[in-house]
């Protein structure tokens, strides 16, 4: 699984302060021209043990 989020939020040392998605971000946030990608690996045979365990939570109601 490959999830990309839009924008990285960074103070003046260049330290990430958050992350964005896209749909959340603001036009400033919109503008900033760096990626957040992040790769997930699993053992398909543990994964599928145990993906009914996952529930979507949080404002957008995603997994987590």
């Amino acid at each position: 699984m490959i999830r990309c989020v839009r924008a990285d939020l960074r103070d003046g040392n260049g330290r990430v302060l958050g992350i964005v998605e896209e749909r959340d971000a603001t036009p400033e946030q919109l503008a900033i021209r760096e990626l957040n990608c992040g790769v997930y690996c699993f053992d398909a045979d543990w994964l599928w043990d145990h993906v009914t365990q996952l529930k979507p939570n949080g404002k957008n109601n995603e997994y987590t």
